[in-house]
């Protein structure tokens, strides 16, 4: 079958390997699908239900000559409201007869359109599908049908309204999640991870730039290297050195919103732009290490718990600044993309009030002073905790 591409519609179908759609729930169906050459399945969260031959069914179904395509860049979650979503849309389609001539055909066709928060409209369909569907947990009566359709049609209208209102690129350029961002980051920390492993192994090589670009699947670079050679330019490793030690902050001429100083941002102690959790959370780091400076309590031999507990502060000063520093300059915000990084920020004070409590058992610090040191660290929580609040209602 031809499959109908636009420039506004994610179509799948060829690239699909599996899938199941669940609308055992009235007004919600969920779903995972699975697609080729993608290790995670997207997830499907919908508001609304299916047609009538699928309404209050699981479905299954599979394709057993899945082809490569470009449906990799669509979010993983793919929140939003159901199009039309049934297993026996009549179509007419092409196949190759005994004679190996073209004919045509007319039968059901699994058929699978919702409207994404984030990617717009999205539509799976094909006539090749093996199609399972299994008891039903509720029906829909010929009301509810009505009632569907008139959804389905009412949803199509908004997607199209917005197509004309701002354009394809725009409709399809949608905000990412927390969740996506989350995987998104998850992704990105396991390449950095990745490219570390593949840098040491091939660090003193002669040929690194192209091991590493082999390695790593970067095929575009390796041309690029080749040129690179013959002209005499400097390598990736060269490049990256260099740009590696350029100071952006003489080119960063922005200024910060002056109506939200104080609340998204402040002068630190160095005279830098900061958000006040981010220097809140430096100033603690720095105080915690002076006094156990002072105290003898950094030496050689120093407590790993104590160690912990100033590296954890540390590390949250940086995802903090990652995070939340940008807001003075009213970039557009992310709203998503806060409240993602914030949680990833949790786990490293969670971890340093932990550390906290081991040192406080073996008495490595005056009680008092750890207690000073704990009722900071809990402030930093609670503010982290406020912050992500705050982003996600910009979300909803």
């Amino acid at each position: 079958m031809d499959y109908e591409d636009t420039d506004v519609t994610w179509p799948l179908g060829k690239s699909v390997v599996r899938g199941e759609i669940d609308n055992t729930i009235h007004k919600k169906t969920t779903g995972k699908i699975w697609l080729k050459d993608r290790e995670e399945p997207l997830e499907l969260e919908l508001r609304g239900d299916c047609m009538r031959d699928i309404a209050g069914c699981r479905l299954l179904f599979t394709n057993d000559k899945p082809e490569k395509s470009d449906d990799v860049d669509l979010a993983c979650l793919q929140t939003g409201v159901t199009g039309e979503m049934t297993a026996s849309r009549k179509i007419k389609y092409y196949s190759e007869s005994s004679e190996s001539v073209r004919a045509s055909r007319t039968g059901n066709c699994l058929y699978l359109e919702w409207f994404s928060d984030v990617n717009g409209r999205v539509l799976l369909e094909g006539p090749d599908f093996k199609v399972e569907v299994l008891e039903s947990s509720w029906y829909m009566t010929q009301d509810d049908e009505k009632a569907q359709i008139q959804a389905v049609a009412g949803n199509m209208a908004r997607w199209e309204d917005e197509i004309r209102e701002y354009g394809s690129d725009e409709v399809e350029r949608r905000r990412l999640n927390e969740f996506e961002w989350e995987r998104n980051l998850r992704e990105s920390d396991a390449l950095t991870d990745r490219f570390s492993k593949v840098l040491e192994k091939y660090l003193d090589h002669p040929n690194c730039d192209n091991l590493i670009a082999r390695e790593m699947g970067w095929t575009w670079l390796l041309e690029t290297e080749e040129e690179k050679k013959q002209f005499g330019h400097k390598s990736v490793a060269e490049e990256m050195e260099q740009e590696a030690m350029v100071d952006f902050d003489d080119d960063f001429d922005m200024d910060p919103n002056p109506l939200t100083e104080g609340v998204d941002w402040i002068k630190g102690s160095n005279g830098r732009i900061t958000h006040p959790l981010t220097n809140r959370s430096f100033s603690v780091a720095m105080e915690l290490w002076s006094y156990c400076k002072k105290s003898g309590n950094l030496s050689e031999k120093a407590d790993q718990d104590l160690r912990d507990m100033i590296f954890k502060i540390q590390t949250l000063t940086a995802k903090l600044a990652g995070a939340l520093d940008g807001i003075a300059y009213d970039m557009d915000t992310d709203a998503g993309f806060v409240v993602a990084c914030l949680k990833r920020a949790l786990p490293y004070i969670n971890g340093a009030m932990l550390c906290g409590d081991n040192v406080g058992r073996k008495e490595i610090i005056r009680e008092e002073k750890l207690e000073y040191f704990r009722s900071k660290m809990l402030g930093i929580r609670e503010e982290i905790i406020r912050l992500m609040s705050r982003y996600r209602k910009q979300v909803e």
